[in-house]
């Protein structure tokens, strides 16, 4: 399929036209109106080589219905990066580090594995490694923001389910040479004479 995208910038707007593949010939506009700071009117219009009424009539309704799961999705992407930004930007202002949070005893711990938990007012998720080391890792990709709480981590490996940005999971680095780093986590301690494991911020996360 090849896809040609134009933008019109004097009249807030942009067209997608499918010049060869499934659905040649077909133009999609998207033109919007800003109506305040947070707030835009969108229209978007379909042209379809098609003539035939009831055929026009299901590929309407499968656009429409692609339409909205598409502005739903970007809508929660958008919504959780305004959330992200403004807790991160809430933790920077803080001076203190924040007390260790108890995850449990380490036998009934491993049951739960992995295992989201929230520490510092940021979601972190508990794994145990293929040579038994427990760490915790960001669940928030560098990249956009994507979420990392369900992506698998095989092999010592994080791949974010958006974009494919790929982490070590023991040390949070880019391994796939495209620069991003997941965000500082809190060490994961165990207490050699009780089994208590703890979540413990490290210093540098201030």
């Amino acid at each position: 399929m090849v896809l040609d995208l134009r933008v019109d910038r004097a009249n807030v707007g942009y067209r997608v036209q499918t010049l060869a593949g499934d659905g040649v010939g077909t133009e999609i506009w998207t033109l919007m109106a800003p109506l305040a700071p947070r707030r835009t009117a969108i229209e978007v219009r379909y042209y379809l080589p098609e003539r035939r009424r009831e055929r026009l009539e299901a590929l309407a309704e499968k656009y429409r219905c692609s339409c909205e799961q598409l502005w739903d999705e970007d809508e929660a992407m958008m919504m959780r990066r305004d959330s992200l930004t403004a807790r991160a930007a809430a933790r920077r202002l803080r001076r203190t580090l924040p007390l260790p949070l108890i995850l449990g005893e380490l036998s009934e711990l491993r049951r739960q594995l992995p295992l989201l938990v929230e520490y510092d007012g940021e979601e972190f998720r508990v794994v145990e490694l293929e040579d038994g080391t427990l760490l915790a890792h960001a669940t928030t990709c560098p990249h956009w923001l994507g979420p990392l709480g369900g992506a698998a981590s095989g092999k010592g490996m994080l791949r974010c389910p958006w974009h494919g940005y790929l982490f070590d999971i023991r040390t949070g680095e880019s391994a796939d040479g495209r620069g991003y780093r997941l965000a500082q986590s809190p060490r994961v301690v165990v207490d050699p004479a009780t089994d208590e494991v703890s979540l413990i911020a490290c210093a540098r996360a201030l």
